[in-house]
This record gives structure tokens, C-alpha cells and sequence, in this order.
């Protein structure tokens, strides 16, 4: 009976070190990656980030691209809005006036704010879709515990949002973009031309020929500020996710801000 008990003793201590030295692995090793498939154009680099990290990188940068977009539209609406009140203003102003060319600057303020609305309007109408996408980001990873239930696909899902919030900002200062203000802009010109070189008296003339440079300069300088200020942070931040690079800031963006009656520009990283 004492060999039987030593033995049994033997063996429970055996089968106790070898659990104590097996947990020790287990708590010295590194955690696992939670890894998921990557987009279309992921890189490897990218295929072995954990998951958490690249819920994490999306959701930031969605709501850093939302809370710019939203600034940005209602800057741009106030910018639109002012113009068109200027040129308003303006037709007011010449109609209850004697000059010469009274007439002239009627019609070129009118024409000028039947563009210039065209800013306030677009600005709300075709508000970045990355405002929107942000709040159901925040309620997906609500219902999913950040992402733990499924986090695969609740990475799907932010991807595929991520990915159109990208194109969409790209497309929105592509060339396209340019063109298409140009072309706004040309025909603005194009029907202030027209005015000036059908008229015979020469001051009117010249006050039609006057209003087509400046309006036409100074719609340039606005359309291609809105282009340049408008939100790339996506687009920019989507190139960088496919290579796997993740930084913990997000890209520098520029935003236009009012101090009192002036217009500046805010740098924000």
C-alpha cells in the first residue's frame, strides 16, 4: 500500500508540472492575430493586422472625415449664400439708380446669382456621404460589442463603406470636378459676352465686358477653392489601408473657417 501511494503521489505531481509549464507557454507566447480577408488591392502587410486595429484605423477615420465634411458644407453654404446675397443686393441697388448702365448691371448681378445659388444648393443636396456613414458605423459597432461578435464581418461591412466614401471624395476633385466648374464658369462669361457684343453704346458695352471678367475671376478662385478644400481624408486614408500602413493620426486636412468677417484657412492633423 506505501509503494501504491508513492506511486500515485509520483504521478499527480508529474501530471501538475506539466500543466504549471503548459499554462506558462500559453501566458508567455504573443496572442494570436485575429486576421480577415482584405479587400480588393490589400497588400499582405495589411492581411496581418489584427482585425481590432483595422476596425479601429476605419471607424477613426470616418469620424475625423465626418466631422470635416459636415464643417466644410456649412462653410461652403454660408460662402454660396453670401455671394448670392451680394449679387442680390447689388441688382437692388442699380434698379433703384439713374446710370447708364443701370440696365447692364441688372441683368449681369441677375445672371450672377442665378449661379451663384448653385453653391448653397449643392453643398446641402449632395452632402459627402461619409457624414452619414459615420453614424451607422458607431451603431454597427454597438450592436457587435466594437466588432468582437463577427469581427470579420463587421470589418466587411466598414470596408465597404470606407471604400465608397474614398471613391466618392476622389471623384469630387478629380479633373471631372474641374471641368465641370469651368464649364459653370464658361457659360456665365459666355451670356455676359453675349450682352456686351450685341450692344451698341460703348459705356454699356464696356460695363458688360467689366462684369464678365470680374464675376467670371472671381467665380474661378471660389470654384477651385471648394475643390481644394474639400474633404480627401478618405480617399487618401484608403490608399494607405491597402498597403497595411495604419498610422495612429490622420491625414492633414485644411478647413475653411470664419473670423468675424473675414475667410481663412485651418490646418488640422
Amino acid at each position: 500500500m506505501r509503494t501504491w501511494g508513492a506511486c500515485c503521489s509520483s504521478v499527480t505531481l508529474a501530471a501538475s508540472l506539466t500543466l504549471s509549464a503548459s499554462l506558462a507557454l500559453l501566458a508567455s507566447a504573443p496572442a494570436h492575430a485575429d486576421t480577415c480577408p482584405t479587400p480588393e488591392g490589400g497588400s499582405a502587410k495589411l492581411a496581418a493586422v489584427d482585425a481590432r486595429e483595422r476596425i479601429d484605423f476605419l471607424h477613426r477615420t470616418v469620424d475625423d472625415q465626418a466631422r470635416y465634411a459636415r464643417t466644410w458644407k456649412w462653410a461652403w453654404f454660408a460662402i454660396g449664400s453670401a455671394t448670392f446675397a451680394s449679387s442680390a443686393v447689388q441688382v437692388a441697388g442699380w434698379a433703384a439708380g439713374n446710370d447708364v448702365t443701370r440696365e447692364a448691371n441688372i441683368i449681369d448681378n441677375l445672371v450672377v446669382s442665378a449661379f451663384s445659388i448653385v453653391t448653397p444648393v449643392t453643398a446641402i443636396l449632395f452632402a459627402l456621404r461619409v457624414e452619414s456613414d459615420a453614424p451607422a458605423i458607431d451603431t454597427l459597432l454597438a450592436q457587435t460589442g466594437n466588432g468582437a461578435a463577427g469581427s470579420c464581418l463587421v470589418l466587411a461591412r466598414i470596408e465597404e463603406l470606407f471604400a465608397k466614401d474614398a471613391a466618392e471624395e476622389a471623384f469630387n476633385t478629380s479633373w471631372i470636378a474641374h471641368v465641370t466648374g469651368l464649364i459653370g464658369l464658361g457659360a456665365m462669361f459666355a451670356i455676359m459676352a453675349v450682352e456686351a457684343a450685341t450692344e451698341s453704346n460703348p459705356t454699356i458695352r464696356d460695363a458688360h465686358w467689366i462684369n464678365a471678367i470680374t464675376n467670371t475671376a472671381g467665380g474661378l478662385i471660389l470654384t477651385e477653392a471648394q475643390i481644394l478644400t474639400t474633404p480627401t481624408g478618405a480617399a487618401n486614408g484608403y490608399k494607405r489601408y491597402l498597403k497595411g500602413e495604419l498610422p495612429k493620426k490622420t491625414a492633414t486636412t485644411i478647413t475653411p473657417i470664419f473670423t468675424g468677417l473675414s475667410l481663412g484657412m485651418r490646418i488640422s492633423f
